[in-house]
C-alpha cells in the first residue's frame, strides 16, 4: 500500500538532520524514560542489522570503527524512526525520455536561427571536438534489482512483526518508521571534453507501521503498512 503522511515523513527528515548534528536520540521524553527507550532503540537497531546482514550480506552498511550502522531515534507523538543505509538502489530508475526529433539544418533553418538570435549549431556535434556531448554514465553500484528490494522489505516486515512490540515506550497511537537510503548510479549527464561534475541520484524507501499493528503476521503487516518511495 502506498501513501505516506507528511507529518511522519517531515519528522524523519528532521531527525535525520539532527543525527548529523549529534542531537539526542530521544525527543519529548522524561529523563527517567530516556535511558530505557534509548536501550530499546539500540537493541532494535542491532536486531535489524543482524537480520539484514544475514539475508543481504554486505549490502547493508553496518556499525564499525569507521562508520555508523542502523540508528534509531524516538520523537514523542510520532514514534520510533530507524535509518538504514543500503548499498544498492531501493527505487526503480526513471524511464528516460525519448530524444527530441532532430530539427532541419538547411539554409532556411540556419537563416531563421540567425534572425532569432539563436546560436548556430555545433559543427562538430558528435565528435571529440564538440563543445558539449552527452556521455552515458557508468553504474557505480549494481543496477536496480526489484527482487533484492522485495527481500529487504520482507526482512524488515518480519523483524518488525516479531520484535516491534518490544518497543514498549512507543504508544499504540504512534508509528515505527524505517527509512532506507539507497545508493544509485548517476544518470546520463552532460560533459565537456575537459570533463565536468558528475551528477548522482539517491533513492529513499520509507516504511511506516502503527505500533498497534505489530506482533502479527509479517505478510499482513506488509499489507497494512504505508510504503513510499522517493528519488532525489
Amino acid at each position: 500500500m502506498t501513501g505516506f503522511s507528511m507529518i511522519p515523513y517531515a519528522a524523519a527528515l528532521v531527525v535525520a538532520a539532527a543525527s548529523i548534528a549529534s542531537s539526542p536520540r530521544t525527543a519529548g521524553v522524561g529523563a527517567g524514560e530516556e535511558s530505557h527507550i534509548g536501550k530499546q532503540l539500540a537493541v532494535m537497531a542491532r536486531v535489524l542489522e543482524k537480520r539484514l546482514e544475514s539475508e543481504l550480506h554486505d549490502e547493508i552498511v553496518t556499525a564499525s570503527m569507521i562508520q555508523r550502522g542502523i540508528e534509531g531515534y524516538y520523537v514523542a507523538g510520532i514514534g520510533a524512526l530507524f535509518f538504514v543505509d543500503a548499498k544498492f538502489a531501493v527505487v526503480a530508475p526513471e524511464t528516460p525520455k525519448p530524444p527530441d526529433k532532430p530539427q532541419p539544418d538547411d539554409l532556411w533553418a540556419r537563416t531563421e536561427r540567425e534572425i532569432e538570435g539563436v546560436a548556430p549549431r555545433d559543427p562538430f556535434a558528435g565528435s571529440i571536438l564538440s563543445q558539449s556531448r552527452i556521455v552515458p554514465s557508468h553504474p557505480v553500484w549494481p543496477l536496480f534489482d526489484p527482487k533484492k528490494v522485495e527481500r529487504l522489505k520482507a526482512v524488515l516486515f518480519d523483524s518488525l512483526a516479531q520484535y516491534g512490540k518490544r518497543l514498549e515506550l512507543v504508544a499504540d497511537s504512534e508509528r515505527v518508521i524505517v527509512v532506507v537510503s539507497g545508493r544509485d548510479f548517476p544518470p546520463a549527464h552532460v560533459m565537456t571534453p575537459w570533463g565536468g561534475p558528475e551528477e548522482k541520484s539517491r533513492s529513499v524507501l520509507i516504511i511506516s507501521v502503527w505500533k498497534k499493528d505489530l506482533g502479527g503476521d509479517a505478510r499482513e503487516l506488509g499489507q497494512r503498512a504505508l510504503v513510499e518511495a522517493y528519488r532525489y
